[in-house]
């Protein structure tokens, strides 16, 4: 009986394509037999992701011999509302595109083998953003001004990379689920997806550039609810307050992962004054068609208030904000991550103990 039990529990390793106690996640995975090599140790994986203009797309992964710990990278590059959104938001991201992004990037920021960094030498997948819809999207549609119609297809997207390395990925002993700027409120909407797609294993998040203001001054109700309407955002099951016209809306998402997962850990850095974020939560009424408008830019004030409602909705040591000091926008994929600092912490130094474990504190002066 006892050989039996030793048989099967070999088997199911075989499937997962590594011992469940030796070898680093993806020493062995089969998704990776037929990976396309990009450059050094970056493969370029093809588990039937498609863009906003129907074209196939796929995901960047930089496997590490012997790591167990997996980060996990979503993209950012806006989103797609209007014709001037979505002509600076990629419609298509190829095989020469993530080329590009691993010849600029591959060994630099938060990819870096250095030992300032806490993701160093861990295995890291990278998912492309090529659908406009903060990676959540499920439905086609089309955007008055706009040739064609959208494939808002950004959940499936996700959905499709983590089926693909949930075998492998269950055994990581820490996963981060990293997103930049879009990504980052993408990574916030998908928390709970990828946190139930990847158990056993623990998952934690960073949103670096992405946060979801509780305040409705600062995330407008009507703002909210074009983005559900046209992209077709899911909302979490179990939090009505996530729906806007029952509660302070997707601002709610992420205090509800934090209470339905206890244990895991949830970061989110910002800079105290982000033009980007501005314009993006600005982005409300008939008058905003063009997004780079004055009119379409949130005052600093009502900026800074909903960073406030973020960081009172968060519990203490399971979450935190990270307020960087002065203009930006994201830092995890920029050269001077490294340097970056607030109220004398290093946001690398943060980030380790998010990746780590240990009590997260709040990080930044007080909020004007």
């Amino acid at each position: 009986m006892r050989y039996a039990a030793l048989l099967l529990a070999l088997a199911l390793a075989a499937c997962d394509g590594a011992s469940p106690s030796t070898g680093g996640l993806f020493d062995d995975a089969a998704f990776l037999s037929d990976a396309d090599v990009l450059s050094g140790d970056w493969r370029w994986t093809r588990p039937g992701m498609r863009c906003r203009d129907g074209s196939p797309t796929g995901a960047m992964v930089r496997p590490t011999p012997d790591s167990r710990e997996l980060l996990i990278v979503l993209q950012g590059g806006g989103t797609c509302t209007t014709p001037e959104t979505c002509s600076r938001n990629r419609a298509a991201f190829s095989r020469a595109d993530a080329a590009a992004f691993v010849d600029r990037l591959g060994d630099n920021a938060v990819f870096a083998d250095r030992a300032d960094n806490p993701f160093a030498g861990w295995n890291v997948v990278v998912v492309p953003y090529c659908t406009g819809d903060l990676h959540a999207g499920t439905r086609e549609a089309t955007v008055p001004g706009v040739d064609g119609t959208q494939r808002f297809g950004g959940a499936a997207n996700l959905d499709a990379v983590l089926g693909q390395i949930g075998p492998p990925a269950r055994r990581a002993e820490t996963v981060v689920l990293a997103g930049v700027s879009a990504g980052g409120i993408g990574a916030t909407l998908a928390f709970g997806r990828a946190a139930d797609a990847l158990t056993p294993a623990p998952v934690h998040l960073v949103a670096d550039g992405g946060p979801l203001p509780l305040d409705p001054a600062a995330f407008d109700p009507a703002l909210q609810r074009r983005w559900i309407d046209l992209w077709g955002l899911a909302l979490p099951a179990g939090c009505p307050d996530c729906d806007p016209d029952q509660g302070p809306g997707l601002g709610a998402v992420l205090p509800f992962w934090t209470a339905r997962y206890p244990g895991r850990r949830f970061g989110v850095s910002v800079f105290q004054d982000d033009i980007a974020l501005r314009i993006l939560y600005g982005a409300v009424g008939p008058e905003c068609t063009d997004t780079r408008g004055p009119t379409c830019r949130l005052a600093p004030a009502a900026y800074a208030a909903g960073l406030q409602s973020v960081r009172d909705a968060l519990p203490t040591e399971a979450a935190a904000l990270f307020v960087l000091p002065d203009a930006g926008h994201t830092s995890l994929l920029t050269p001077d991550l490294f340097d970056l600092a607030a109220s004398g912490t290093l946001l690398t130094d943060w980030l380790r103990t998010l990746a780590t474990g240990g009590p997260l504190p709040e990080v930044g002066a007080p909020l004007p």
